[in-house]
């Protein structure tokens, strides 16, 4: 019969037992097997937690010995004593039970003085009640003898795995381990050479836009004074007398309330810029392409735009208009045109509609508004436009294949500027993001011209 040796993980308070644990050391030493516990670790700092585990899993036993102190605390508020019979418990370490008599008497070092830890004792003390393999022990001695005789008899009940020495095994079992070790090297081996035909087999992804390492685009050269309108100041509630008769102060004050704020001249003037550059807008050509030797699933592809570029779906694109007029109509020119009408004897309502009241787009309907869409680019995917970013999804894409975005979306130019396009790109089978830039320019260009004709 195989001699073989038991690791016994010892748990218990420390200061309080500490001739107790010393004698039950002694008592596992003499039967030639591994006492094995707190001594090692740090038991107040829980990055040790892991390692007692490790401890706890390796051994083949579990002794426990409670006394009259509950002892330190963890984060999660429970004693370490008791964390540990937990986890010997939840993975089924054959657990072992001492409990100090507790009508013994006791120094103010070996018991406690707090009310919260004395009722966390008790309640630990009540839980281990169920333990068929309990005893109570009176002192140091007589818990030695106690675990000594518990152990023998729970050698012989339960076939741990314990240890044994190396020649102590048959010739047939070694001869079976060395088996195992051959075949064990030859799986590992196998293996590696799978992991190596693995690796070489991916997926690689690129992104052209526009058949080009670099986006150009030129827009006129123009000082924006001349077509922004300015904040109006409020009209003076003196009617001059010539014009008494086709204006009143009514109308003059209900001007004064209906002008606009410094903020909505300025988005004004801004839509109207955004219309004119919307005219030189440049229409993206995106190709994605998987250059590897694998197919790619769940490919998504992020490509944000500076800021001095608009991203907009070709849709939204035709939608801008020259927005729509935010000064309202001027009661005193309105009247000088109807007194000047008035002196020919025409017809009033001439000269009402001119460039800087601009009544003729008062009708024009504003769509300006970018927002988060979903289309279908190819069977199964989607991209959206959001942010000044567009985001492309799709479920796979075979190697050696690529999928375009043709006449989907463009940039609208706002402003000069130098910059770079930033792509990010990712698929189930990639380990980390693969980034690339597109450099991207707007510059001014004095040959070129806005149609201002309206």
């Amino acid at each position: 019969m195989i001699d073989k040796k038991y690791q016994i993980f010892i748990s218990s308070t420390y200061t309080d037992l500490i001739e107790p644990r010393q004698k039950v050391i002694e008592s596992i030493l003499k039967q030639y097997h591994f006492p094995i516990g707190m001594e090692m670790f740090s038991a107040a700092d829980d990055e040790q937690w892991d390692i007692i585990k490790e401890t706890i899993e390796s051994s083949d036993f579990y002794i426990l010995l409670i006394g009259s102190r509950y002892g330190s605390l963890t984060t999660q508020g429970i004693g370490y004593t008791e964390k540990e019979y937990d986890y010997a418990k939840e993975i089924g370490v054959p657990i072992l039970t001492f409990l100090k008599d507790d009508t013994l008497a006791t120094t103010p070092q070996e018991r406690e003085t707090d009310p919260i830890k004395i009722q966390k004792l008790q309640n630990f003390r009540e839980k281990v009640q169920d333990n068929k393999m309990r005893e109570v022990w009176k002192n140091s001695d007589d818990l030695a003898h106690r675990v000594s005789m518990a152990l023998m008899k729970e050698f012989t009940r339960k076939n741990r795995v314990g240890w044994i020495r190396g020649d102590s095994i048959s010739e047939d079992a070694s001869k079976e381990l060395l088996a195992l070790s051959r075949e064990n090297r030859e799986l590992k081996e196998a293996l590696s050479k799978l992991e190596a035909l693995t690796n070489s087999r991916k997926p690689e992804l690129e992104l052209i836009i526009n058949n080009n390492s670099l986006l150009n685009i030129s827009i006129p050269d123009t000082d924006w004074s001349d077509i922004f309108i300015d904040t109006p100041e409020e009209l003076s509630l003196e009617i001059p007398e010539h014009l008494a008769y086709f204006v009143t102060l009514e109308d003059i004050e209900k001007y004064n309330k209906a002008l606009p704020s410094e903020q909505k001249i300025h988005e004004y003037n801004q839509n109207i810029k955004l219309y004119f550059l919307s005219k030189f807008a440049l229409i993206l050509e995106i190709l994605i392409k998987n250059s590897g030797n694998f197919k790619a699933n769940n490919v998504s592809v992020e490509i944000k735009f500076p800021d001095f570029v608009k991203l907009s779906k070709n849709t939204s694109l035709k939608k801008i208009l020259f927005p729509k007029d935010v000064l309202p109509n001027n009661p005193i020119r309105k009247a000088e045109s109807e007194y000047e009408a008035s002196l020919k004897n025409t017809f009033s309502g001439l000269g009402i509609a001119r460039y800087s009241d601009r009544n003729y787009i008062s009708n024009i309907r504003r769509d300006l508004d970018i927002v988060r869409i979903a289309g279908s680019v190819n069977q199964n995917s989607i991209y959206i436009v959001q942010n000044n970013t567009l985001t492309v999804s799709l479920p796979s894409l075979l190697h050696t294949r690529s999928i375009s975005i043709s006449n989907e979306v463009s940039i609208i130019p706002l402003e000069e500027g130098t910059g770079h396009i930033e792509v990010n790109m990712i698929c189930e089978e990639m380990e980390v993001l693969e980034t690339m830039v597109v450099p991207i320019t707007v510059k001014n260009n004095k040959e070129l011209t806005f149609n201002l004709k309206l």
